[in-house]
């Protein structure tokens, strides 16, 4: 495919556009192709909660952990947009809790900083490290704890559970 097909392939993507993804990923559209911001279709998939399109990216081979210029991964992305139901999809299909970006914010620090908790939830289960600490020496606790996230610091403060002790 052509930059100009991938163009396509993404707008596709970032429209919802299912007839279309699906014939250009049977016509061979690479589903990591990217975006000038190094942004993949999972990455927009991510960002507005594109379940079904998720699915499709994945079946046809859609990096799960690749980073766009910033260092954020789709599992970022949904985290950022509040998007639980995709973040557990990601972290089924192998995302890394633990991807920092380029200031070494994890996705926890994210779902931290907006009170996030369901996903501050799901992130400590799959084996998201509470005690990372960002380029500005933060740790998630620390966010919410200045964003004043009552219930968001008490998840961080549980100690983690057996099946993120057998991940780590």
């Amino acid at each position: 495919m052509t930059i100009e097909d991938d163009s396509v392939f993404l707008k596709a993507v970032q429209c919802a556009d299912i007839p279309l993804i699906k014939h250009a990923l049977a016509t061979g559209a690479n589903p990591n192709s990217s975006d000038s911001e190094q942004r993949t279709a999972l990455h927009w998939a991510a960002a507005n909660g594109y379940k079904n399109i998720i699915y499709l990216l994945l079946r046809n081979g859609a990096d799960v952990n690749v980073p766009d210029r910033a260092g954020s991964t789709p599992l970022h992305y949904a985290t950022i947009h509040f998007h639980a139901d995709i973040a557990k999809i990601l972290l089924s299909h192998g995302a890394n809790p633990n991807a920092t970006d380029r200031h070494l914010n994890t996705p926890l620090h994210h779902a931290a900083l907006n009170g996030a908790d369901q996903i501050v939830s799901l992130l400590l289960d799959h084996g998201a490290d509470a005690s990372a600490t960002s380029r500005d020496n933060r740790r998630p606790i620390d966010l919410a704890v200045e964003f004043r996230h009552a219930n968001t610091q008490q998840l961080l403060r549980r100690p983690p559970t057996a099946a993120a002790r057998t991940r780590g």
